[in-house]
């Protein structure tokens, strides 16, 4: 299975000849100790996505980053005083040792402590664990790939896997002794058998015993750990105190791993503090500083907007310090952060490919379409900024993401609670609905950021700004992006005809009235709907781009669809798994249709791109840089739609593009299949359906009666008693009567 898995990659070793990560640089842009970039220490080899310490974990790792990765080894010791790769002193939930017969045993770890129960990797001896497997610790990451790889020895498997440098961590000296086994002994042993560039200990009197020895040859590196609070067993100082006493660390170890947290510390809400004088106070003595606790799936702080790539630049690329390493379960993303993205903030220029289109306008960031999030992708220099039209009581046009607002406003909890009914076309469930309320009703309620990920994952969006901004009308929008820093706009246009069929109301020429007043030109306007009726309306009135968009998965499109999409539109928005469609997580191939649509001279939208790592498929490493990169170069998608245009627009102006020592990961769809046993394959999915004529064409747009503002059923509210009243029953009967009517006259289409 290995051999499939990597297959694809073997192209990449010659995309990265050439100077890597550690390379030196002409004159030095990096504030490290020796000013060259950061060091990337794969900690467990890929172990993001491998099970930790595994063969393929260490084997993906320095295939994706084969210039000077440092591949990282956990040693623990086994009962014969050899030495394997294991995160953990206790290995039950690592590995599947509980399962192949071995006795689990209570072991005191520290002295004066209370007895722990479980397995322990030095009450057996190496043979005696020859059957037990590797597998994801991390219920977060995916245990597809358990139980495949045997637990990797130092002396025996670790030198077979040709890794570029090794780094041993030892821990539990103490420990060690009282079972009568020894580190120093293990090192010199291994030392004959790997070449080790680093060994690390948070033990000072065992980086003291071997520094006569290895001191001159081999990087010994003294590790912090967390809390601060705990106590070095041997100068029972805390680590906090040693921290203050740099110069004393100096005596014996040549640099330091530090928590990253020991740097840019973190409130208790989640976000970052001034950062400390850590980095500073070592590089002065000389001391260097390896930063640990980096993974693309962690619960970033919330300054970082949930891009790793952030995250690692911070601690690199901040105008004050560089790290000069990085301790990482996601090799691929500290090795892109430091090649690709340092010191882009000043590069205007970017590529042309993917036009960067905002999904309400930076919604990761602020709420939906609100000032705030448009002045955001303002920043993040989008080059199409979305205004979703709704529509008030009083025919006011808003720009609102849905004309339900109950999840990104707190109408819920205001004087307006009451005013819901269900509007079955719509969505499931009751609403409270944007045509019900005026827009100086609307007004007084606050914004409330999106958090589409909340429910299931408890993953939130900047808490800080939940309530931030204010609303604005489509007048104020087109305000705000008539200037040059603002290439294009698109307005989407959603339940026009649903407005026109119930309520009477058109939409489209109101809002073509206002565009024509505002100060943008023609060619700088698109306009997005998923029905075909609106757009041809729009074609028949203006000259604007026009995109359909398409929100059911689809695998292609055939030729009676592309015939009549050309009719209309000249762009198509598609899902993502319409291109890449993928099960449990995992994508499965690439379809067809992008290249249908560009064979027919259509180009192509993908939506929705987000940087949450939950929100993309485990192929792309919980990276939304490496999703980005693939859809633009592995798919030929023309734009991005996302909630947060400035990893896109980063992305743009990233120095990988077009260098030929490093490159971003191209992903081969379905790359990871071959590498899962089949009894935990993913489930085989069936194919999307390919686009006819039937789903584009609809009825035309009916003709408005003429409301300047929508009529009685906006008037709907629930009587006294808190349940619809006689006359709104009536309406309510009249309307599923009519969209009963509607749906019929559909299907005979």
């Amino acid at each position: 299975m290995l051999p499939l898995l990597l297959l694809f990659f073997v192209s990449l070793l010659h995309q990265h000849d050439g100077p890597a990560v550690s390379a030196q640089r002409k004159s030095s842009i990096w504030r490290t100790v020796d000013g060259r970039a950061p060091k990337v220490i794969a900690r467990g080899g890929f172990s993001g996505l491998f099970p930790d310490s595994g063969r393929r974990a260490y084997t993906l790792g320095a295939t994706l980053v084969p210039k000077g990765l440092i591949s990282w080894c956990d040693v623990k010791l086994t009962k014969d005083n050899l030495g394997i790769c294991t995160p953990f002193i206790e290995i039950s939930n690592s590995t599947t040792i509980a399962s192949v017969g071995l006795n689990s045993t209570n072991v005191t770890l520290e002295e004066g402590a209370p007895p722990v129960f479980g397995y322990f990797p030095f009450k057996y001896t190496l043979h005696e664990m020859e059957n037990v497997t590797l597998v994801q610790g991390l219920f977060v990451r995916t245990g597809r790939f358990d139980g495949q790889d045997r637990i990797t020895d130092v002396t025996g498997v670790l030198p077979t896997l040709n890794l570029s440098s090794i780094w041993l961590n030892i821990k539990h000296d103490k420990l060690y002794q009282r079972y009568n086994l020894s580190t120093s002994r293990f090192l010199s042993t291994a030392m004959e058998s790997v070449a080790v560039d680093y060994v690390s200990s948070p033990e000072i009197k065992f980086l003291k015993k071997i520094a006569p020895e290895y001191g001159n040859k081999t990087k010994l590196v003294f590790q912090f750990v967390e809390p601060s609070s705990n106590v070095e067993p041997y100068t029972k100082q805390t680590y906090e105190s040693l921290l203050r006493n740099l110069t004393f660390v100096k005596t014996f170890a040549s640099g330091i791993l530090v928590p990253n947290k020991y740097i840019l510390p973190v409130d208790s809400d989640n976000y970052l503090l001034n950062s400390t004088s850590v980095v500073s106070d070592a590089h002065e003595i000389g001391l260097e500083v390896y930063a640990s606790g980096f993974a693309n799936d962690n619960l970033f702080p919330y300054d970082y907007n949930y891009n790793p790539v952030s995250e690692y630049l911070a601690y690199a690329d901040n105008g004050d310090f560089s790290v000069d390493g990085f301790l990482t379960d996601f090799p691929a993303t500290a090795a892109e952060a430091i090649v690709c993205f340092p010191h882009i903030k000043s590069r205007v220029v970017g590529e042309k490919i993917p036009l960067v289109i905002s999904h309400n306008g930076a919604s990761g960031i602020y709420p939906d379409c609100t000032d705030l999030s448009y002045k955001q992708a303002i920043d993040d220099r989008t080059d199409i900024i979305d205004c979703p039209v709704q529509v008030t009581e009083d025919g006011v046009l808003i720009c609102m993401s849905s004309m339900n607002l109950v999840a990104t406003t707190t109408v819920t909890t205001s004087e307006f609670s009451t005013r819901t009914f269900t509007i079955p076309e719509v969505e499931d469930g009751i609403g409270i609905y944007s045509f019900n309320l005026s827009w100086s009703q609307i007004q007084t309620l606050k914004p409330k950021i999106s958090n589409p990920y909340f429910h299931h994952y408890q993953i939130k969006r900047n808490p800080k700004n939940e309530n931030s901004g204010s609303f604005v009308t489509l007048s104020d929008f087109l305000n705000l992006t008539a200037n040059p820093n603002v290439p294009r706009i698109l307005i989407s246009v959603q339940n026009a005809p649903l407005l026109a069929e119930i309520l009477g109301y058109d939409m489209i020429d109101p809002i073509i009235q206002s565009l024509k007043k505002s100060r943008i030109g023609k060619d700088k306007i698109q306009i997005m709907s998923e029905n075909s009726s609106v757009l041809s309306v729009f074609k028949q009135k203006t000259n604007y781009t026009l995109v359909y968009k398409v929100d059911e998965i689809i695998s292609n499109a055939d030729e009676s669809s592309i015939s009549n999409i050309k009719k209309f539109a000249s762009v198509v928005a598609l899902r993502k798994n319409s291109i890449f469609p993928q099960s449990l997580g995992f994508i499965t191939l690439q379809t067809k249709v992008v290249k249908t649509l560009h064979s027919a001279n259509i180009s192509v939208y993908v939506f929705l791109v987000r940087n949450e790592f939950v929100s993309r498929p485990f192929d792309f490493f919980s990276d939304a840089i490496i999703e980005i990169y693939n859809y633009v170069q592995g798919a030929s998608v023309d734009g991005i739609i996302t909630d947060f245009p400035g990893t896109a627009t980063s992305y743009k102006r990233n120095r990988c593009l077009n260098r030929d020592n490093y490159r971003i990961p191209l992903i081969p769809p379905g790359f990871l299949l071959p590498a899962i046993p089949s009894l935990a394959q993913p489930p085989v999915i069936a194919p999307y359906p390919t686009l006819t004529s039937r789903d584009v064409i609809e009825s035309p747009m009916p003709p408005p009666t003429l409301h300047a503002s929508p009529p009685p059923l906006a008037q709907l509210v629930p009587s006294s008693s808190g349940q619809p009243s006689s006359s709104s029953l009536l309406l309510i009967f009249m309307y599923i009567s009519s969209l009963m009517l509607v749906q019929e006259t559909n299907n005979t289409i």
